[in-house]
């Protein structure tokens, strides 16, 4: 759902310079769908978005994905802060996931403790994160005023602060 409701947005863009954004724990997705990163960062550049990517967590893991979006050429930093949930603004839209704090804990002990992918057992993440039955609550909101000041706290941690339609 996550990656559907984005591409439908993206595909819907008319013209250039829209400003998305992402911000959370870790970018655990590249590790096991590496390929539909791939493809909405491709996405993102054919419509010449530009797009800002915050993770909020400092292990070398996180540090090995800020490689994999910077060779993208995403603007992607880490900044060490604490969020509730991953979130994403594109357009005048706010998404964001709750992962249940089991999950979330699961996920940053496999950050913890791999330092890059030749260290990771994608398929125990799969079978102990990704097929683990728990309940994951997503919420879309549609608020043009919440969404630009989100997106300009987001620019603001890259030292940007153009305005935003």
């Amino acid at each position: 759902f996550w990656l559907r409701t984005k591409e439908a947005f993206y595909e819907s863009l008319h013209k250039e310079n829209q400003v998305t954004c992402w911000i959370g724990n870790h970018c655990w997705s590249i590790l096991v769908y590496p390929e539909l990163e791939h493809h909405e960062i491709a996405m993102l550049k054919k419509k010449k978005a530009q797009h800002y990517m915050v993770c909020t967590n400092n292990t070398e893991l996180d540090q090995w994905c800020s490689k994999f979006y910077q060779q993208l050429k995403v603007n992607f930093l880490i900044k060490e802060t604490d969020v509730e949930s991953d979130m994403a603004v594109f357009g005048d839209n706010i998404m964001q996931v709750y992962i249940p704090k089991e999950i979330k804990e699961k996920i940053n002990l496999i950050f913890k403790n791999n330092k890059d992918t030749s260290d990771l057992d994608i398929a125990a993440f799969i079978r102990d994160i990704l097929n683990e039955k728990v309940e994951i609550n997503l919420t879309l909101t549609k608020n043009k005023d919440f969404a630009t000041a989100i997106k300009k706290q987001v620019m603001g941690f890259f030292n940007k602060n153009p305005s935003i339609a």
